[in-house]
């Protein structure tokens, strides 16, 4: 089971340069880096569970939600 969870998120995934982005509303800076990869990937929604990223809501009209979120939104 996790081995098959596994092998579906690397077909998934793809590896970017992070852009460097300014956030400065951010709580905690290092968070910065999950939105500069986001924007890099050119995702359609970040899924956080970090409360420092949640505030947010959304950046550079990208949705932040919570795994939670994400299913009522996306899967229901």
């Amino acid at each position: 089971m996790i081995e098959d969870l596994i092998g579906i998120v690397h077909e998934l995934s793809k590896s970017c340069i992070p852009d460097v982005v300014d956030v400065p509303e951010l709580r905690d800076p290092d968070d910065a880096v999950i939105i500069g990869t986001a924007i890099a990937a050119k995702v359609e929604v970040i899924v956080s569970g970090d409360l420092d990223l949640l505030v947010l809501k959304e950046f550079g009209n990208i949705p932040i939600l919570s795994p939670t979120d994400f299913l009522n939104q996306y899967l229901s």
